[in-house]
């Protein structure tokens, strides 16, 4: 059956043996975090705002949320990926730097354009993810332009990383 829970009460046991869809933001990926940055073409920069492609070395930033004067659109990323899970089972992150991105990325992920391009990329490796630029206003997603969409290979990221990254809210 279906069950609707907080990241916080997602087990091991569960990423191995059930189908997940994660909706949140990417600060609260939990259990999911190593695995996803691990095979991801992405990583987080110095905060949750600033996602890093690691293949052309390009940062996207999000607008911080202090800097809206409610009258002028905000920037935002959202981000889909599909990925094999450790026994097979399927797991779909559903995320983004704010509420917005996260709307966004929900939206972007059941429409019929993004689902097929999704489906097409996966084809090589079984794995794929999008990422988006989001144009909000007053934390109202209004639009979203795709930036990246590749394959992910995904073989190494249920294995213990011997170099494990760092994230923002480990910084000491």
């Amino acid at each position: 059956g279906l069950h609707i829970l907080p990241m916080s009460q997602v087990t091991p046991e569960m990423l191995r043996n059930s189908n997940i869809i994660y909706i949140g933001y990417f600060s609260a990926l939990g259990l999911l975090r190593d695995p996803v940055f691990t095979a991801s073409n992405f990583e987080v920069g110095d905060t949750y705002d600033e996602i890093v492609d690691k293949v052309s070395g390009r940062s996207y930033l999000a607008d911080a949320p202090q800097d809206s004067d409610g009258k002028t659109p905000q920037k935002d990323f959202g981000y889909v990926a599909t990925f094999p899970g450790p026994s097979g089972n399927r797991i779909i992150v559903i995320s983004g730097t704010r509420d917005a991105a996260v709307m966004q990325a929900s939206e972007s992920s059941v429409s019929a354009g993004a689902l097929d391009a999704l489906s097409r990329t996966m084809k090589k490796t079984g794995a794929a993810e999008a990422l988006f630029e989001v144009t909000s206003f007053g934390g109202q997603n209004l639009s979203g332009q795709m930036m990246a969409l590749r394959p992910v290979y995904a073989g190494n990221m249920w294995r213990s990383s011997p170099n494990r990254m760092q994230f923002p809210d480990e910084i000491s």
